[in-house]
């Protein structure tokens, strides 16, 4: 009879003491859940946008060996500096895309770019290696299209 009693007076509008402390508790193990979640959710937060920071330039182009598209070729992007290098893989067309591990596009800042054909032998061997390429580009915010010309000189 007495549970009947609390009920009626939960919906008139007159609870019991005990339908209170009941209501409390609950809402304290709730908050009490939601603040043990809190530390981990701001570590993911932390993560997401530090990693979509990061990668503040998209880069696209295209290789061309002596006026001729350069295929099957892996594109090297060093940060000059402190920071992560970037890669690309040419196309049929020498169209390529820059990621830095698994997102697309790399840092704001200047790269030096190495070429590394398959097969190797196919381009001069200076490209191969960023300090004989002469290969630079700069990456600014927002969208970057470089088209790379090599030549046999």
């Amino acid at each position: 009879m007495r549970r009947i009693i609390s009920f009626v007076g939960i919906v008139i509008g007159r609870p019991s003491y005990s339908a209170i402390k009941t209501v409390c508790e609950r809402r304290q193990k709730r908050f009490t859940c939601a603040l043990s979640c809190l530390p981990a959710l701001l570590f993911v937060t932390v993560v997401f946008v530090g990693c979509n920071k990061s990668m503040d330039g998209t880069i696209k182009g295209r290789v061309t060996y002596n006026g001729q598209p350069l295929e099957a070729a892996i594109l090297h992007f060093g940060y000059v500096g402190e920071g992560s290098s970037a890669q690309a893989i040419t196309v049929d067309d020498g169209e390529f895309q820059v990621r830095t591990g698994s997102h697309l596009g790399a840092k704001v800042g200047e790269y030096t770019v190495s070429v590394s054909p398959e097969p190797q032998g196919s381009i001069p061997a200076k490209y191969s290696n960023p300090k004989t390429s002469g290969l630079t580009l700069e990456v600014k915010a927002g969208k970057n299209t470089y088209d790379i010309s090599l030549t046999d000189e």
